[in-house]
């Protein structure tokens, strides 16, 4: 958050706080299940390349997508075919999406569900710096609360690993 506008969220009747913390924290948590459980099949799953995995889950994709546009978009893919209206900037989008899922499977492969959260958080706190200084955008004090609770989490993910921690608690327990 960049910044904060009280004012329109106090006085506009449809907007529930409530239910759109909720969502949030559903779509976390569906998320990170998502991410737990790709990990899981990507490091434990049957050998098979990444893309041929890839291709796989972008099976579902298509799938659900093809099933969309023929029920919101049929009569005009008809008439003008699927990528109509399509222009330069909308591949370069969809080419750097289709990069960016090959670096996030490739960092799940050789790293972890967790690192790849972090490299997200700091991508989104670069470019929202970015587009701060762009669009002279103010920063609030919640947007720098929150870069220093990223900072702080990569810190201590870097400084204190998981597995050093469970050797500690192992070694621990046992001169108990």
């Amino acid at each position: 958050e960049l910044s904060s506008s009280h004012e329109t969220s106090e006085k506009d009747p449809t907007k529930n706080q409530g239910l759109g913390l909720c969502a949030i924290l559903a779509a976390c948590c569906i998320s990170g299940y998502a991410g737990v459980t790709f990990e899981h099949i990507i490091k434990h799953g049957r050998p098979v390349s990444i893309f041929i995995r890839n291709v796989q889950l972008a099976m579902f994709g298509v799938t659900f997508g093809i099933i969309a546009v023929f029920f919101t978009d049929e009569a005009a893919v008809d008439k003008d075919g699927f990528f109509q209206g399509y222009t330069k900037t909308t591949w370069m989008v969809v080419i750097a999406q289709a990069i960016c899922g090959v670096i996030n499977a490739l960092v799940i492969k050789y790293a972890d569900n967790i690192l790849k959260g972090f490299a997200a958080s700091v991508a989104t706190i670069a470019a929202s710096a970015i587009s701060s200084v762009m669009f002279s955008i103010p920063i609030s004090n919640t947007f720098i609360f929150g870069v220093s609770l990223v900072v702080l989490s990569v810190y201590l993910y870097g400084t204190f690993p998981a597995e050093q921690r469970a050797r500690d608690e192992a070694k621990d327990d046992i001169e108990q």
